[in-house]
């Protein structure tokens, strides 16, 4: 039990230390599951979420801005997959909350004002939502159910994927900003267990920021 709060007490006091700002952000998210490269057809609706975020700057010993977050996203899909004498189709709409941790080691600074940021993100699934229905045929026989009656989980509790970021820095004072900003996340890992298990999340964000510079 010690040595996680001694871990924990001094992962702070490197924060501390070193941190060259402190940022709060929050806005919304437009999140579409994609599928590469698959046997079955698929169709993605986007739809809204929300996302809220406190991050770090570190200037030792490498410059990276390491945030953790909590969002909200959904989106609706449909999915057929057929062959010669079978077929299954899914339409669906999911919902999910999720917490996170971005790490992100690339950062540059375009004409003084404009940030550039490009990381990795690690989430883990708090709750989901799913409502749907699935059916199936093979032969001369067939099927359709209710996903919310079939499935008690749809998601997966990890999810991976890479994260770009462009702020634009506005000055309220000498140590205080204001950061309109906009991300782009592209999932690397699939997002569901059942089918379609290859679907992946695309998000973009457009959000406010207020950071602050600390000496």
């Amino acid at each position: 039990m010690k040595k996680p709060i001694i871990a924990a007490i001094l992962f702070a006091t490197i924060l501390k230390l070193s941190a060259q700002n402190i940022e709060v952000n929050s806005g919304v998210n437009l999140n579409s599951f994609y599928s590469y490269k698959t046997v079955y057809n698929s169709i993605s609706e986007t739809k809204i979420g929300y996302n809220i975020a406190l991050s770090y700057q570190n200037a030792k010993p490498i410059k990276t801005i390491i945030s953790i977050g909590f969002e909200k996203y959904s989106g609706g899909f449909e999915a057929l997959e057929s062959g010669v004498n079978y077929g299954r189709f899914i339409n669906a709409d999911i919902e999910k909350s999720v917490a996170s941790l971005c790490i992100m080691p690339f950062n540059f600074i375009i004409a003084e004002k404009l940030d550039l940021n490009v990381g990795a993100v690690v989430s883990y699934l708090l709750k989901e939502s799913f409502q749907g229905e699935y059916s199936w045929w093979q032969g001369g026989e067939g099927g359709r159910s209710d996903l919310q009656d079939t499935y008690q989980q749809y998601s997966k509790k990890w999810h991976y994927g890479l994260k770009m970021r462009i702020a634009y820095n506005l000055n309220m004072s000498e140590n205080l900003f204001l950061t309109p900003q906009y991300h782009t996340y592209f999932g690397i890992n699939n997002e569901f267990t059942q089918f379609p298990k290859k679907a992946k999340s695309f998000r973009n964000y457009f959000c406010i920021g207020l950071k602050m510079i600390i000496h």
